[in-house]
């Protein structure tokens, strides 16, 4: 028996690993664009009794045949978490598919412990949705439903088992789930009390063994790599009669979720999700790809991920907090509407409407954009894999003939590998340019890091990070094309395995007929603050890390990664800010910060603010003339998400002047990115360096 134990101890571990690894993973993937195929194919829950190959031939005189019984017993697992930037604590998932035999033979040392079996498919956390992402997506239980552990040896048992002795083992075996074969060790003490046997076990397993962790996903979740795997056995002697086979489980179909008991989920729930959920997440909507809701089943069949996504403030996105200026399209939830989605989930997420109702959508978080023209590239590009972070510039060309205003524009990547976007406007002068150095590597565009290589005609237009809405401008106000004019579209590809051809495109919405004369033209202003991140302290006294960690070695890859000019970018902006790089050398703890104040360059109304880091983003923040009576903090974001990072535009009018200043804040955390190598961080353009960029809108005053 303490074999068996043991062994059984060893396969729901790793099952455990598996399952617990991808039950974050999951969570942490929860709006990740185009990763939500699995929600709408069926989702039935096979309940599977989990047979395990029987010992009963193996069986000798004197020797006692155990069989688990899954009504007694679990294996769980448990792993350290954060969720949206804040420790969450322990996350456990649970399981009772478990089978498998155990002879305990005459002589104890001589046991035998067959292949232990798990249902995967069956683990439970406390998060349904959760479960649901974990079994699609990563365990792939409906093809791969059964993990295995077949036990090569024990330690720790002794000649003569006295019941009710506690006795210590370690358990060695091979452990399978899917397709991957790995040894794994565990360690307990397994107890004989009659005619049965009652064990404890558990192991410390790394998630990154199984290429499943640790875990850090848009800004969600992260976890520690190590995960807890534990088994509470309870195995029955044979003899005795039938040993049960069925898991005891919980499945809750979407039917059995009406209850007449909870009639506030139509007065005070659903009220909340149509007027701050379903504008993105119904069909037409931004969030439809992402994760569809169409019927009141769906919201109750997710009510554990919505609770979680809105007390973490991770869902809606909004990620400005109440200290910024009050700013328009604010679908933020307030603490009593995230209360009352709170305790309805904790509730069980019951529903007193008929679960096919359809969600309405009463408030629409965006604008939609008329596709008067939709834009795109001569040819598709597709880059090398090879080449992390490819900036590639194409020619996207409206073809007009006469003076055209633009009132909206919109770029809709199409693959997932697109990481920014920015759009410039060239003239019939800067085509020639453009022309020529489109192609001439012999694939459409140019590599461009930095700036489009184009010195004359060519101004800023806008562009695209995630979490970008469709830009509508507000009546008076446009932008112009002049016969000749192009777009030239910048696009950062972020590779890790594919390079998968892209021509995503461009949609613009053009005036309509006799509004197209006299409008006013957005200004924008793009503005850097210094990045300037250390080593940790240890890793630049660690030998190993000692040559990246040094500043001069970041400078030389920049240079190196992305010529001609990223490798200046830090030092125009430490000089521009009045900062050197000693005044961060003892930001060593993991943390860093810089602020910059730059003066106003364009007079005129504040249209819009927006803040661009990278994936150590950890705080933004823009204030307008700091440190005087006027001061007034333009946008304020606590808790920075790369995923979510939108254009605020003010409720109320912020006239600037050239005598106002702003600062700019940004700081950074390493344990954000836990997995990533040491090294020095520079402002530059990769996915892994970082950015503090900044841009200010006006409609100007002439």
């Amino acid at each position: 028996m303490p074999l068996y134990i043991a062994i059984l101890g060893a396969l729901v571990k790793k099952a455990g690993i598996l399952f617990s690894a991808l039950l974050v993973l999951g969570l942490g993937a929860f709006f990740t664009q185009d990763q939500w195929a699995w929600y709408l194919e069926d989702d039935t829950v096979v309940e599977e009794a989990v047979v395990a190959p029987e010992l009963d031939d193996e069986v000798e005189a004197g020797d006692r045949l155990f069989r688990i019984d899954p009504t007694q017993s679990s294996a769980s697992y448990a792993i350290g978490e954060r969720l949206a930037g804040q420790d969450r604590g322990v996350a456990v998932g649970t399981t009772t598919a478990l089978g498998g035999d155990i002879v305990l033979a005459a002589d104890p040392t001589e046991s035998q412990i067959g292949t232990i079996v798990i249902n995967v498919e069956l683990f439970k956390s406390d998060n349904n949705l959760r479960d649901k992402r974990i079994r699609h997506d990563f365990l792939e239980s409906s093809h791969y439903r059964f993990a295995e552990f077949e036990p090569t040896s024990i330690d720790g048992l002794p000649d003569e088992i006295v019941e009710g002795t506690d006795y210590p083992i370690e358990i060695t075996g091979n452990l399978t789930v899917k397709e991957t074969t790995n040894e794994e060790v565990f360690a307990g003490t397994v107890t004989l009390m009659g005619d049965s046997l009652a064990a404890t076990m558990t192991a410390n397993v790394l998630m990154s063994t199984y290429d499943v962790g640790p875990i850090s996903v848009m800004a969600l979740v992260t976890t520690e790599d190590e995960i807890e795997l534990s088994l509470e056995l309870v195995a029955l002697d044979e003899s005795t009669g039938d040993m049960p086979r069925d898991p005891a489980t919980n499945v809750v179909a979407t039917d059995e979720l009406i209850s007449d008991s909870t009639a506030n989920f139509s007065a005070d729930v659903l009220p909340i999700i149509e007027d701050r959920c379903a504008s993105c997440h119904v069909q037409g909507g931004i969030g439809w790809a992402t994760l569809p809701l169409e019927t009141v089943g769906d919201v109750a069949a997710i009510a554990d991920g919505i609770a979680v996504v809105t007390t973490s403030g991770y869902m809606p996105p909004w990620p400005a907090s109440d200290l910024s200026v009050p700013f328009q399209h604010d679908w933020s939830l307030s603490a009593d509407e995230v209360t009352t989605l709170a305790t309805w989930s904790s509730g069980g997420g019951a529903i007193d409407v008929d679960a096919s109702q359809k969600l309405v959508a009463t408030n629409q978080a965006f604008e939609p954009i008329e596709e008067d023209m939709v834009l795109r590239q001569a040819e598709p590009y597709a880059g090398d894999p090879e080449i992390a972070d490819d900036y590639r510039c194409q020619i996207v060309d409206p073809q007009v003939t006469e003076t055209t205003w633009i009132k909206g524009y919109h770029f809709a990547p199409e693959i997932e590998e697109v990481h920014h976007v920015i759009v410039s406007k060239g003239n019939s002068e800067a085509r020639i340019a453009a022309d020529a150095l489109d192609g001439s590597d012999g694939k459409p565009g140019w590599t461009c890091y930095g700036l489009t290589g184009i010195r004359g005609g060519v101004s800023s237009f806008g562009g695209w990070v995630p979490g970008q809405s469709p830009e509508i401008y507000p009546d008076g106000i446009g932008r112009r094309l002049d016969p000749g004019d192009f777009f030239i579209v910048q696009t950062h590809f972020h590779y890790d395995h594919d390079a998968p051809a892209d021509n995503s495109p461009m949609i613009i919405d053009l005036a309509e007929p006799g509004e197209d004369q006299d409008l006013i033209s957005i200004r924008g202003n793009t503005l850097i603050t210094p990045v300037e991140i250390p080593c940790y302290e240890e890793d630049q006294n660690n030998p190993e890390y000692a040559d990246a960690c040094k500043r001069s070695t970041e400078q030389a890859r920049v240079a190196e990664a992305f010529p001609p000019l990223g490798h200046l970018i830090p030092e125009f902006a430490n000089r521009n800010c009045g900062v050197t790089p000693a005044d961060f050398a003892h930001m060593n703890q993991g943390v860093a910060s810089s602020s910059c104040d730059l003066p106003v360059e364009r007079a005129g109304q504040l249209y819009s603010v927006l803040g661009h880091m990278h994936e150590l983003g950890a705080t933004y923040r823009m204030t307008l003339n700091p440190d005087t009576p006027e001061e007034v903090i333009l946008l304020d974001i606590p808790r920075w998400t790369f995923e979510w990072q939108l254009s605020y535009k003010p409720s109320e009018v912020i006239n600037l002047t050239t005598d106002d200043v702003i600062r700019f804040e940004c700081s950074w955390d390493r344990s954000l990115q836990p997995s990533w190598e040491p090294r020095y961080i520079l402002w530059s353009e990769g996915t892994q360096d970082e950015m503090c960029f900044s841009t200010v809108a006006v409609i100007p005053s002439e």
